[in-house]
């Protein structure tokens, strides 16, 4: 009878599992059968852009989140939170070794949010001597200890960005693979997506997700200019040299994080070891960045819209940056990437209106007596490669010129509004570049072993590179994955690749065995003596007395690439974030940003155009930081930070060094001050001067036609960012170099003003002027 009654109970369990199963199986079939609707019904939103706003429940979230942001001061959805501490960083160096400190301490979960992101960044250098905090083997620790960590990237359009962020993904992902410790801690996410046949009712071409931020267990954030990729470390000296082809431990650079975007664009970064730039021919772009950690009153703003966030649009940063220029009494500071923008309506296609805001506060100062400036910061080139004069450089010259419009060239212009009010902007408005020079360590001895080997130095720098990035740690082949990486391979591709390495590194060798024994210690860089206090200068720099004349052929220079977003306003208040002054970052429904404002609470006693002033800790000192870098006024810094607080989370410490015990810190107290504005401004005109007689550096006031561009610059072809004259001797180059201080240049307003700048046509038409600007 038992027999029978448990015959009976596992027959009538059998007979409930088959209808699960059954019952999983047409769950999972009619969920198969929704998504492919979905997929299908996306096609109707071609005719329904308002398809994610136009149901009840929709529109009431809408309206809930609309009425936050009313009560909001620049209509934010966040609110001001107070009692926060907050830390800047200029340049990568410190941000960088801060946030490798931050995710050390994370105990629950890491957010990070980039436009792009390097899997085998190192966040300390030199990165021989810090394998552990390549950013991948970092996150790979943390995923170990339990830590859950979410990132997520702009899935960019393959032909036309190189970022590849498939690799991103693939690299993070198989850190940790099935059966490991940390599996399924690591959580990676794209968007975008472009894949027509199922969104292509959604598709987004033209705009990208630009954040660059980081939360930490919900503590701790940093957010600014500053992705975790390739390109972006750099310390206050900004060299620009980096060859090592003996000590191999002090290379800064390796692989593809050694990049010159002016003369080539990253290419096939998931192969991080490779670069087509050689460190023998070129110098690096130098890149000048800024970034918070926040852990003042902050009030957080963004740009984000139904294409990136499915809300209704939301552009309180171009509200922010309105509101506060506008109200501006004694100065605005901006550092950035782009200038675009206008003043009205009538500068199609361009709709921002900080300009208007910056002429309003222009035009009151100028009526009201008061001493005013707006002193603006931005690249000489935007970061695109190509020479300007080739039709592949038409996109380029379509954002020059739409910042010149912006600026000075018609009645629409700032300069053009201002004069129509009667008032002279060039008496308020100032724009400004950075620019930096060096000396390539390409020695007699490497010359020599090149000729005699047959071998490059270019291929010696992949071996380099080889052996600082070590044993890759990305997981391996998945033949079931249809997005395949490079680094993911079978057995197959692997042997290939080891074939390739060992000779790579053979190669190294042969060279290195050619390389005659050099009795003169000559510095890997020289740019250090564009800042203060270090000592003889050039002129205690060595060379070759055999061979003097060498030295010419490795003076280089380029301009200083600002990628900062940073609007500083009466030593009071700062905005710092991912949003540039243009329409992509202003608007809301196009790029999606991500800033923060911050007001001081902490007032200290100051000086404003001469008068006592109590400025904000925060706005002031980053302010005194930066123009003291500009000027060449800091020392330069080591490549460790480990002594430095400027380079710690709050955590570690809430403090700033603000280099407050030199005399540099009281000089550049009152930024109206007219001893410090004599500075400034005699010090560009040097530095401008000497760059164009030296390198015929461009863009450049002398280049008014195409015409002037060709008899200004050497022959095409000849290697961009040498010295002009190669005949020059060598002591009259030292002596005029060691005239250069700081980094600071004029913006040549004048450039090219008597030519078609950007062409209507394929590159730049109706369809397709909104991404230039």
């Amino acid at each position: 009878m038992a027999d029978h009654k448990k015959h009976e109970s596992s027959g009538s369990m059998s007979s409930m599992l088959d209808k699960l199963k059954l019952s999983d199986g047409l769950h999972d079939a009619k969920v198969h059968l929704v998504h492919q609707k979905h997929k299908i019904g996306k096609l109707a939103n071609l005719f329904n852009k308002n398809h994610r706003h136009d149901e009840e429940h929709e529109q009431r979230c809408d309206d809930k989140r609309t009425s936050i942001a009313e009560q909001n001061r620049f209509k934010s959805y966040f609110p001001m939170r107070a009692g926060n501490h907050v830390k800047w960083y200029v340049d990568g160096r410190d941000y960088f070794w801060a946030v490798s400190i931050a995710l050390e301490q994370a105990k629950e979960s890491i957010y990070i949010a980039d436009w792009w992101l390097s899997p085998e960044l190192f966040l300390r250098r030199p990165p021989y001597a810090a394998q552990e905090y390549r950013l991948d083997k970092l996150i790979k620790r943390k995923a170990e200890e339990g830590v859950q960590i979410y990132v997520c990237v702009y899935k960019e359009v393959e032909q036309a960005l190189t970022c590849n962020s498939a690799h991103t993904k693939h690299a993070l992902r198989r850190l940790c693979p099935k059966g490991s410790p940390g599996h399924g801690n690591i959580h990676v996410g794209r968007h975008p997506d472009h894949n027509v046949f199922e969104n292509f009712g959604d598709m987004t071409w033209y705009w990208a997700h630009h954040e660059k931020f980081i939360v930490i267990d919900y503590e701790m954030a940093f957010v600014g200019g500053l992705d975790l990729c390739f390109g972006r470390w750099d310390n206050h000296q900004h060299p620009l040299s980096d060859i090592h082809p003996t000590n191999v431990q002090d290379e800064i650079w390796p692989g593809q994080d050694f990049n010159n975007n002016r003369v080539m664009d990253f290419q096939n970064v998931s192969s991080w070891q490779d670069n087509e730039l050689s460190k023998a021919d070129y110098g690096r772009m130098p890149w000048h960045d800024v970034a918070m950690c926040i852990q003042v009153n902050c009030q957080l703003v963004r740009s984000s819209a139904d294409w990136s966030s499915g809300i209704l649009t939301d552009h309180s940063i171009q509200n922010a940056y309105i509101e506060i220029i506008s109200k501006a009494q004694h100065y605005v500071y901006i550092e950035n990437q782009f200038f675009i923008t206008a003043t009205g309506d009538q500068q199609a296609p361009i709709k921002n209106t900080i300009g208007r805001a910056i002429v309003d506060a222009v035009v009151r100062a100028a009526k009201e007596g008061r001493k005013f400036r707006v002193i603006v910061l931005i690249p000489a080139i935007p970061g695109f490669a190509g020479d300007l004069r080739e039709q592949a450089a038409t996109g380029t010259r379509a954002i020059m010129d739409y910042q010149y419009k912006s600026i000075c060239r018609g009645e629409h212009s700032i300069f053009g509004q201002c004069r129509a009010a009667g008032v002279d902007p060039e008496k308020y408005i100032f724009f400004f570049n950075l620019r930096s020079y060096d000396r390539l360590n390409k020695t007699p001895a490497i010359i020599k072993a090149e000729k005699e080997t047959g071998i490059s130095y270019q291929q010696v720098q992949r071996a380099e590179a080889e052996e600082i990035m070590g044993e890759g740690i990305h997981g391996s082949y998945d033949p079931e994955d249809s997005e395949g990486d490079e680094h993911m391979r079978g057995d197959k591709k692997q042997k290939e690749l080891d074939e390739d390495i060992k000779k790579t590194m053979e190669a190294r060798k042969k060279f290195e065995a050619a390389m005659p024994k050099e009795e003169v210690h000559t510095t890997s860089s020289v740019a250090h003596h564009a800042m203060a206090g270090t000592g003889e200068g050039l002129k205690g720099e060595s060379w070759f007395e055999e061979d003097p004349e060498s030295e010419i052929k490795n003076w280089v220079q380029e301009e200083l690439y600002i990628h900062g977003k940073l609007l500083l306003v009466d030593d009071r208040i700062a905005i710092c974030g991912s949003s540039n002054l243009n329409d992509r970052s202003q608007l809301g429904d196009h790029d999606s940003e991500l800033s923060v404002v911050m007001e001081d609470t902490r007032l200290i006693p100051s000086t404003m155009d001469g008068k006592p002033f109590e400025a904000g800790y925060h706005a002031a000192t980053l302010r005194r930081y930066l123009w003291r870098e500009h000027m060449g006024l800091l020392p330069p810094q080591p490549h460790d930070a480990s002594q430095d607080i400027n380079a710690t989370p709050p955590s570690v410490n809430p403090n700033n060094d603000i280099y407050d015990q030199d005399e540099s810190y009281k000089f550049v107290e009152d930024p109206l001050s007219d001893e410090l504005w004599e500075k400034w401004t005699s010090q560009a005109d040097k530095n401008t001067e000497l760059f164009r007689h030296l390198f015929h550096a461009d863009p450049d006031d002398h280049i008014r036609t195409f015409d002037d561009y060709d008899r200004y610059l050497p022959p095409r072809g000849v290697k961009p960012g040498h010295i002009f004259d190669q005949f020059m001797p060598p002591e009259d180059a030292r002596e005029k170099l060691s005239q250069i201080k700081g980094h600071l240049v004029w913006f040549p307003l004048r450039f090219l003003e008597d030519a078609e700048m950007a062409e209507w046509g394929l590159q730049v038409n109706s369809v397709t002027e909104s991404i230039y600007t």
